[in-house]
C-alpha cells in the first residue's frame, strides 16, 4: 500500500501562501512510482483548487494499475471531493465534511463568459456529475448541484455524504483528529479561495434530518419501488391481454367478412350462370321460331291454286259447313231407325 496526502490546495501554484509550486507535478511523480497492483491510498484535507490542475491529477490517479482508496481526514471540498468520485472506495472520518459545487472560472461573472467558455464549463460539470452518479450518488441531488447557473456550496457531514451515496463508508473516530469546519471557517474558505458561490448550504437544511435514509427507510423505499414495478407489470399484463383479446375478435370479424364476401360471390356466380342458361334457351327458341317462320314462308310460296278457265266442265261445289254435316248425319240416323 502506498499512501499520499493531499493536504493543500490542488494547484501547481501557491495560493495566498498555502501550497507549493509544482505540487501537482510532485504528486503525479509519486503516483507513477507506485508498482502495478499496489493499492494507492489518498488522504484528503483540502479546500479544492483549479479544475484543470485537478483533472490532470485525476488522470494520473486513473492511470494507476491498482485499486485506489480515498480517505477524507478533514475537509474534502470542491475538486478535493471530485477526486473521491474517481476512486474505487471512498471513506470519510466521522468528524469530516465534504463540499460540492459547480465548476466555474475564477474572477469571471456570467456576463464575462464567452460561448466557448460556457460550453466547456457545461461539459466539465456534466462529466463530473455523471461520475458521481456512476458511483451511486443521488441523481436528483447531483443534477441540482451541477445545474447551470447554480451558485451554492453544498456541505455534507460524513453520515450525510454516506446517505446520498457520495462515499462508501464512515470510519468512527473516538478522539477527533480535527473538528469539522465551523460556519466562520467555511466563510473564510469562501473568501480565501475565491469560491464564486455566494451561499453555503448544509445538506440537513435542504433535506431535513427526517429525510436521511437509514436501513429501515431504505428497505421501505425498496419495497415501494418493488410495489410500483409490480403495478407496472400488472398494467402491462392487462394491456397485453386486452390486445390479445382485441386481435382475436378482429380475426373473427375478418373471417365473418370473408365468409360473407364468399357467399355473395357464390350467389352472384349462380345468378350469372342462370342468366346465361336462360339466355341460351331464349336463343334456341328464337332460332326455332325463325326456322318455323322460314319453313311456313317457303311452304306458302310453293302453294298454287288450281287454274279454272271457261273450258272446265267441273262444277265447283263449296264444302258443307259443320252444321250442315251434323244435320245430314242426324237425318241418316232417323232413316235407319225407321
Amino acid at each position: 500500500m502506498k499512501e499520499i496526502k493531499i493536504y493543500s490546495p490542488i494547484n501547481n501554484e501557491s495560493i495566498f501562501g498555502w501550497g507549493e509550486r509544482g505540487y501537482i507535478d510532485r504528486l503525479a511523480n509519486e503516483i507513477k512510482s507506485i508498482p502495478d497492483g499496489e493499492e494507492l491510498v489518498i488522504r484528503l484535507d483540502t479546500p479544492g483548487g483549479g479544475v484543470s490542475a485537478g483533472m490532470a491529477l485525476i488522470s494520473h490517479i486513473s492511470e494507476h494499475k491498482g485499486s485506489v482508496k480515498t480517505i477524507v481526514d478533514g475537509t474534502a471540498a470542491s475538486m478535493g471531493a471530485v477526486i473521491m468520485a474517481f476512486s474505487n472506495e471512498a471513506v470519510a472520518k466521522s468528524h469530516s465534511e465534504i463540499m460540492l459545487h459547480r465548476a466555474y472560472y475564477p474572477g469571471y461573472s456570467d456576463d464575462d463568459l464567452t460561448d466557448e467558455m460556457r460550453n466547456k464549463l457545461s461539459r466539465t460539470n456534466s462529466n463530473i456529475a455523471e461520475r458521481f452518479k456512476s458511483r451511486g450518488a443521488d441523481n436528483e441531488l447531483i443534477d441540482e448541484i451541477f445545474a447551470d447557473g447554480n451558485k451554492k456550496n453544498y456541505w455534507f457531514t460524513a453520515d450525510e455524504a454516506l446517505s446520498v451515496g457520495l462515499i462508501d463508508k464512515v470510519e468512527t473516530v473516538d478522539i477527533p483528529e480535527r473538528q469539522a469546519a465551523s460556519e466562520d471557517e467555511k466563510n473564510k474558505m469562501v473568501n480565501t479561495f475565491g469560491w464564486m458561490n455566494s451561499k453555503n448550504i448544509n445538506y440537513s437544511e435542504i433535506k431535513g434530518e427526517t429525510k436521511m435514509f437509514g436501513k429501515d427507510e431504505m428497505k421501505q423505499e425498496l419495497q415501494d419501488i418493488k410495489n410500483s414495478l409490480n403495478e407496472a407489470l400488472e398494467l402491462k399484463n392487462e394491456f397485453n391481454s386486452a390486445v390479445e383479446k382485441g386481435e382475436k375478435e378482429l380475426t373473427e370479424v375478418n373471417e365473418k367478412i370473408e365468409n360473407s364476401i364468399k357467399e355473395v360471390n357464390d350467389r352472384v356466380e349462380k345468378l350469372e350462370n342462370s342468366i346465361k342458361e336462360n339466355s341460351d334457351k331464349v336463343a334456341k327458341v328464337e332460332k326455332l321460331i325463325a326456322a318455323l317462320t322460314t319453313e311456313i314462308q317457303n311452304t306458302s310460296s310453293d302453294f298454287k291454286p288450281p287454274e279454272i278457265d271457261e273450258t272446265t266442265s267441273a262444277k265447283i261445289v263449296p264444302a258443307p259447313s259443320a252444321s250442315q254435316i251434323r244435320k245430314e248425319i242426324q237425318k241418316e240416323i232417323n232413316n235407319r231407325g225407321k
